[in-house]
């Protein structure tokens, strides 16, 4: 059982993912797969709020289908616009909150942060600097 605070239902739903994301990257130390540096979601407008007690299983179950990828992918291939998966078919719980979603990976060197998955603001594409450069 999760001893996670449950997030407000009124939070916007980037600020729900970023807070899930940031506090499971943070407590697991988990970087970025060799090669890799950044990843981005795009959520649909319509995206669902991860319940709280599934939302262990639905990062663990996100980071396994984001290293398969990575390890997969042969980065020689991959250009400027990223890595990018948005069928999530191989984790009934990620498919369930992620439908309709797109993660972008990118290459290069990592960065020392420890949350290297960021959500970008809907409507707003990602230019591969960052959204507020």
């Amino acid at each position: 059982m999760s001893t996670a605070t449950p997030l407000a239902y009124d939070q916007p739903i980037n600020a729900h993912y970023e807070e899930i994301f940031a506090r499971y990257l943070q407590r697991k130390n988990e970087q970025p797969s060799a090669g890799w540096q950044r990843a981005v979601l795009e959520l649909p407008p319509d995206a669902a709020r991860v319940d709280p007690r599934e939302q262990e299983r639905f990062m663990e179950e996100l980071m396994r289908l984001i290293r398969e990828r990575c390890a997969t992918t042969d980065l020689k291939r991959v250009n400027h616009q990223g890595l990018w998966i948005d069928k999530f078919d191989g984790s009934e719980v990620v498919n369930k909150y992620l439908q309709g979603a797109t993660l972008k990976l990118y290459p290069g060197e990592p960065m020392p942060e420890s949350v290297w998955i960021d959500i970008a603001p809907i409507g707003r594409p990602w230019s591969g600097r960052g959204f507020f450069k």
